[in-house]
């Protein structure tokens, strides 16, 4: 249950897009699931956003989007390290 109140709070999740289900081999555990029409609801709004992102990578040839995936990868790899760095000299302050 904190979880998802912690994925709420962070943006991640909203609040009505999903429901709590008791897990029916095992009542301690708590799936979360999508509300269906919530979803349907969901993909229409992000459908002009879908479409814009398409009509810009087209613009670009396979090798060009090889060239921005390896670098947006190498990336997202660099700022994980460097949040870990900086959390862990947080943590070694306090």
């Amino acid at each position: 249950m904190r979880t998802c109140a912690r994925f709420h709070s962070e943006g991640k999740c909203l609040r009505n897009e999903k429901r709590r289900v008791h897990d029916s081999a095992d009542r301690r555990r708590v799936l979360v699931e999508p509300i269906e029409d919530r979803v349907t609801t969901v993909h229409t709004v992000l459908a002009s956003a879908s479409r814009s992102l398409a009509q810009l990578i087209e613009r670009y040839s396979a090798s060009e989007l090889a060239v921005i995936s390896d670098f947006l990868s190498r990336n997202a790899k660099r700022l994980r390290s460097e949040m870990n760095r900086l959390e862990t000299a947080r943590t070694a302050q306090a």
